[in-house]
């Protein structure tokens, strides 16, 4: 259908392929490729330029927030590593990626060219973002016709969804970016056979694999087209398709081999998978909350409680591959057990993923551009076009098929692997440039029906589209639009508290008018009310947090601050609440050994508990002098000084290896108790807990 509409379109004196004037190329070989020619490269500029003006003017707006050098969740994850790799020091030293690295590893190299932290790498990703616009259009253009990618390749340049993200320390705009050259080039590579071009765009998937796991699907998906469009000539194709395989298996190999050197592990990657599966498949699962069940939301919280809740249900040390295994495993048990719950979740995930509203994960797209740059809002290109467009241009390529798979497939195949973890916009964005791709085929298929007056088809055409964007676009709850512009403006607010800057409190209270559940800004009050010496209201505020979601890492500090005020029946109950919730969190059951090893109240010291609890971090945690220290004083309170002498004679050796002082003077004051046959008691109202 899309073939023959291609004849009505004004064409160039060029040989074409999928056309009127022949059906798609049977053979690789059997057509050339067709070159690019003057006005290919001045349409691909303009859609540059478009696109890199609006990221430039997006950029200064939204420097001006404090998030901009002081990033959170994987951009800080993302931050901490490339800066360990500008030092040289390995971020997972001793054990196999758990995130997939190239995006760091962009990330350090724009910082060590150019000494700068955080306008460099955004300056290069708004160039590469607009860059990508251009590889749509030309994807578009390599597909169906010119017409097409030009109307793509514009509508991405003012995608806003694109654009905010192309400023963010998160690997979607590299993701993007190799994605769609590796299309564009495929489509090259069929239409002229030649070796060299599938090995570049091998290469770049390859790339794409090491930034984004999801495109290992692609690959082999790839390698079957090619066998099956010239399964008539399988010597040729069978060469063509190991020529990509090949190059796309030459990024990931050296990841492959420092993982099983570095960790003595073989995690092709990344191990992260399996906890991401998890998130998305368990009894909690609401299908786009990233929140792992009993851990922490913070990112290196959360990867520590993964670790540790996988080994103490285990027992044992685990590898990467053994953590990740775990949680597949946890998640398989659930689908299996619970089917119905199961397909229901699945269900939802499919409904979230085509749908206009924006999920966040990092940070709220939506409230965060309508703080900072509100004209984004009133851009044209939106979310639920594309993707309601971009289903019937789905439909109508599959009237082309076989020559289209690389797209139809690389949509089908890539949903279905964010559906089947868990649902957000940052997921999703990589695939939408290609679904902006398919819904540019629409307008210019009207254009053509139009004048060729097949009102009929056209009808039916405007009846699709209108069903699918009644399916798509559907109205948000109030409450989750208020619940997501708090949690932005609570993050701003905390930000401006770190950098010592006026209005973090105003930030707060705005969060609560707009969302008076929300535990993130209540959290963050109460830090604030410590600060000012307002005890009991931080008190306040850190019970409604934990009322509302006691899954919040927040039990340690409101511990601390009741013991201070000698309140230790609330406080050891606390930590106990908080292991209830956060059954990982292996500092929170350190803590909790500490204190009912040293309360200075008889009734409320339990030798044997904290003896069996400060064992259990020891078997399982990290070597640090804390672990050892809290050994020693449970084993001192339950009168078995001599494994207490050895344990903080090692907690002293510890602290003293990593020259923490303040961890010195501490179990030096433990370790002359223990040695002269006492308990270490804290004093009444004060709490000193490692």
């Amino acid at each position: 259908m899309i073939a023959k509409d291609q004849a009505a379109m004004p064409q160039e004196p060029e040989k074409t392929v999928g056309t009127a004037a022949g059906p798609p190329a049977a053979a690789f070989g059997s057509l050339q490729g067709v070159a690019l020619s003057a006005r290919d490269y001045l349409c691909f500029a303009l859609v540059f330029v478009v696109a890199l003006a609006l990221r430039i003017v997006y950029l200064l707006q939204v420097s001006k927030s404090p998030l901009f050098d002081s990033p959170i969740l994987d951009a800080e994850a993302h931050d901490i590593w490339a800066r360990m790799i500008a030092d040289g020091v390995s971020m997972f030293s001793g054990t196999a990626y758990f995130k997939a690295p190239l995006y760091p590893y962009f990330l350090a190299f724009t910082r060590m060219l150019s000494g700068d932290l955080y306008w460099a790498p955004r300056v290069a990703q708004i160039i590469m973002g607009a860059a990508s616009c251009g590889f749509v259009y030309l994807l578009g253009r390599e597909a169906f016709n010119r017409a097409v990618g030009l109307i793509a390749g514009l509508a991405a340049s003012s995608y806003w969804v694109m654009i905010y993200f192309d400023t963010e320390l998160l690997l979607e705009p590299l993701s993007i970016f190799l994605t769609l050259v590796s299309l564009w080039l495929i489509f090259r590579a069929a239409k002229s056979g030649a070796i060299l071009t599938w090995v570049f765009a091998g290469l770049f998937m390859g790339l794409s694999a090491i930034n984004r796991p999801n495109v290992l699907l692609i690959i082999p998906f790839i390698a079957v087209w090619i066998l099956w469009l010239e399964r008539r000539r399988f010597g040729f194709a069978a060469v063509r398709a190991a020529a990509w395989c090949v190059a796309c298996a030459l990024p990931i190999i050296p990841v492959t081999i420092r993982n099983i050197v570095e960790g003595d592990d073989f995690v092709l990657i990344a191990s992260q998978a399996g906890p991401n599966f998890y998130i998305g498949n368990n009894p909690k699962s609401d299908g786009f909350t990233a929140n792992l069940p009993g851990s922490r939301s913070s990112w290196t919280g959360g990867f520590s409680d993964w670790i540790s809740m996988a080994e103490m249900e285990t027992g044992r040390k685990m590898k990467a591959s053994e953590v990740d295994k775990f949680f597949f495993g946890k998640s398989w048990d659930f689908i299996l057990n619970h089917r119905g719950r199961a397909l229901a979740l699945t269900l939802a995930k499919v409904q979230l993923f085509f749908y206009e509203w924006e999920i966040p994960n990092d940070s709220d797209p939506q409230s965060m551009a309508d703080i900072y740059a509100p004209w984004m809002a009133k851009l044209p290109v939106r979310s639920g076009a594309i993707l309601a467009l971009g289903l019937i241009g789905f439909v109508l390529a599959l009237f082309d098929f076989k020559r289209l798979l690389p797209l139809t497939g690389f949509l089908v195949l890539y949903s279905a692997s964010v559906i089947a973890f868990f649902v957000c916009s940052r997921f999703r964005i990589p695939m939408m440039p290609v679904a902006i791709v398919l819904a540019a085929v629409v307008p210019v298929k009207l254009y053509m029906l139009a004048r060729d007056r097949d009102w009929r088809t056209i009808f039916g055409i405007g009846i699709f589209t209108y069903l699918a964007w009644v399916a798509i676009h559907r109205g948000m709850q109030p409450s989750i639009i208020n619940k997501n512009a708090a949690v932005s403006h609570q993050r701003i607010g905390q930000k401006l508290g770190e950098k010592g800057q006026p209005g973090e409190e105003e930030q707060y209270k705005l969060a609560l008018q707009m969302d008076p559940n929300c535990e993130e800004a209540e959290s963050c009050y109460a830090y604030f009310l410590v600060r000012k010496g307002d005890l009991s209201g931080a008190i306040r505020h850190f019970q409604k947090a934990l009322e509302i979601n006691g899954e919040l890492d927040v039990h340690a500090t409101l511990a601390a601050i009741l013991a201070q005020q000698g309140r230790w029946d609330e406080a050891i109950n606390t930590i106990r609440a908080g292991l209830i919730h956060l059954p990982g969190y292996l500092d929170l059951k350190r803590k909790l050994a500490f204190m009912l090893a040293t309360c200075p109240i008889d009734r409320l010291r339990d030798g044997k508990e904290a003896v069996r609890l400060a064992e259990d971090v020891a078997a399982v945690g990290e070597e640090i002098p804390e672990t050892y220290d809290t050994l020693a004083v449970a084993y001192a309170e339950a009168g078995r000084f001599e494994e207490a002498t050895q344990a903080v004679d090692k907690a002293m050796r510890l602290a003293e290896e990593h020259s923490n002082i303040q961890a010195v003077l501490q179990i030096r004051e433990h370790q002359r108790l223990i040695r002269e046959g006492k308990p270490f008691r804290q004093n009444v109202g004060v709490t000193s807990s490692p």
